[in-house]
């Protein structure tokens, strides 16, 4: 896996934390060796592209979108995809205070590209409105 790019502020009217990952989130999976490389990935990946001395962001109700990236046609399904490691690490930017419903709106899509990637988006839940409205406007392109 190639690190991550680093997060970044992306719209100049409100901050829009942009996190990037090489591959697929994988399957579900009870193996405890590969939930734990999973969790590791995620969160050295995470940690390591937040600039933790330039933000000070705290949503009290956050809006996650999830852009994955596919290389091929082949049938995937979204909701078997292991979403808690990457929200666990997100959570431990202190962007989002807790990953309960209370706290976080959550939405994701798929679209076809020439190598499988994660585009992760994170932001005030009052601004995802105009976050979709704006679309290739928003995104950082990889």
């Amino acid at each position: 896996m190639r690190k991550s790019l680093p997060s970044s502020v992306v719209h100049g009217d409100f901050p829009i934390f942009h996190f990037s990952y090489e591959g697929v989130l994988p399957p579900y999976s009870e193996i405890r060796k590969e939930q734990i490389k999973v969790r590791d990935y995620y969160l050295k990946e995470t940690l390591q592209s937040y600039d933790w001395t330039a933000v000070n962001d705290q949503f009290d109700k956050a809006a996650v979108y999830v852009a994955h990236y596919f290389a091929s046609a082949r049938k995937r399904d979204l909701d078997n995809r292991n979403r808690k490691y990457l929200l666990d690490a997100l959570r431990r930017t202190l962007l989002i205070k807790d990953d309960s419903w209370q706290y976080i709106s959550w939405m994701e899509e798929g679209f076809r590209d020439d190598r499988d990637h994660i585009e992760v988006f994170v932001m005030d839940r009052k601004y995802f409105p105009c976050f979709l409205k704006l679309g290739q406007m928003c995104r950082t392109e990889s």
